[in-house]
């Protein structure tokens, strides 16, 4: 327990070394400043440069900030986001600190899940920044305007978040390179939103937690309805880290 903390520790300074915290964190609050802002102004920015046509577009409500946000996170963000920990665990092979890390009384399932929890709390962190600053700018923009199940919304796409962490923490330990871990985090990304098509396997799918958001902020889904993809999502989450620790122990570094 001692090495895990020890690394854990090692492993956030490590984000702040490397910029990670910087950058993920300009990231998503510019997320959470943008998007209001564009659901606010692009109406009236349209009807500026129509050159006097007129442009009938619906009205725009609070749902509109929140659809931006997510539109943007389930895009750009989670793009930024696998590029970054992609060689959370292959980097440290290829280098060869892996194998002297290991040495010095840590075992690699303290390895693998000191890096998986590290990463998961600079997630929440730069999530959670993202979301309060959408909320307050929309709060600001679209005022006695409430919304529903908003901190259900917000909390499904962070369990979403870890379960594409525990995927791209998968494809590193288990490939042989930087490239190949990337691309491996990408494929589950993939499986994950084209597991959505299936109408039978749709209600299940972890991913609905990444694209249902908006649904329940306008009432058109129910909170209940993510019951089963959070028990598979947090199911996965956790074979995807033993798959990963299993792995990681037949491999020669």
């Amino acid at each position: 327990m001692n090495a895990f903390i020890v690394f854990f520790k090692k492993e956030i300074k490590e984000h702040f070394r490397s910029y990670r915290l910087l950058i993920l964190g300009i990231v998503f609050v510019l997320f959470g400043i943008m998007s209001p802002a564009t659901a606010k102004f692009t109406p009236e920015l349209l009807q500026m440069l129509g050159n006097g046509i007129e442009i009938k577009l619906p009205p725009v409500t609070v749902a509109d900030s929140y659809m931006q946000f997510f539109k943007n996170i389930n895009s750009m963000g989670i793009i930024v986001l696998l590029l970054m920990f992609a060689g959370m665990v292959a980097d440290e092979k290829t280098k060869g600190t892996a194998a002297l890390i290991l040495t010095k009384n840590i075992s690699r399932t303290a390895f693998l899940l000191a890096k998986y929890a590290a990463a998961a709390l600079l997630w929440t962190v730069v999530y959670v920044a993202g979301a309060l600053t959408c909320q307050g700018y929309t709060l600001w923009l679209f005022p006695d305007v409430s919304a529903s199940n908003l901190v259900i919304s917000f909390g499904a796409y962070w369990v979403f978040g870890l379960a594409l962490l525990a995927f791209t923490e998968f494809s590193s330990a288990v490939m042989p390179g930087h490239g190949l871990a990337t691309l491996g985090a990408f494929i589950g990304w993939g499986i994950l939103v084209l597991s959505m098509l299936p109408a039978k396997i749709a209600v299940y799918s972890p991913a609905v937690l990444g694209s249902n958001n908006l649904q329940l902020i306008t009432g058109t889904a129910q909170a209940s309805s993510l019951l089963w993809p959070l028990v598979i999502a947090v199911a996965m989450i956790g074979l995807l880290l033993g798959g990963a620790v299993y792995l990681m122990n037949r491999q020669e570094l």
